[in-house]
């Protein structure tokens, strides 16, 4: 084999290997920032939850 072909070769993996790497990188990356997001949006519920719950206590009292 000449060392053209093994060099186009081994480019042709890396190719492959960045091609399947890449999206995985995308993904992780999205679900990351996705799940901080729903993290933020429920302690941000429980917080208005938890204050409206002790309105209504000190209103009563």
């Amino acid at each position: 084999m000449s060392p053209q072909h093994k060099r186009a070769q081994q480019r042709c993996r890396w190719l492959i290997l960045c091609a399947g790497v890449f999206p995985l990188l995308l993904i992780l990356l999205f679900t990351f920032v996705e799940s901080r997001q729903i993290v933020q949006r429920d302690l941000q519920s429980t917080a208005t939850l938890a204050l409206d719950q002790a309105e209504s206590i000190t209103t009563r009292a």
